[in-house]
């Protein structure tokens, strides 16, 4: 019995596809369907999750931003927390 060493990360891609492609075709056609089946499920999950926060965000109440740099309008800070001038 022969050992291999597992390749290291970010390689191997092409053998992957290289080993599919050897597959008989039943094989073949089956990891291509799960792969397909996979991706198609995925990529639903995430339009549905997208879906959701866009409705979501339509419920964020609209504040205008501060057009000045100084202390906004209506919360002035005590004259003990400023510090000494």
């Amino acid at each position: 019995m022969q050992l291999r060493a597992a390749p290291s990360v970010g390689t191997g891609g092409g053998q992957a596809i290289d080993r599919i492609a050897q597959l008989p075709p039943a094989e073949r056609a089956a990891v291509v369907g799960s792969y397909a089946h996979a991706l198609s499920d995925t990529f639903f999950a995430g339009a549905a999750i997208a879906a959701c926060a866009f409705i979501l965000v339509l419920f964020l109440p609209e504040r205008p931003l501060r057009s000045s740099h100084g202390e906004p309008h209506g919360e002035s800070v005590p004259s003990e927390a400023r510090g000494p001038r």
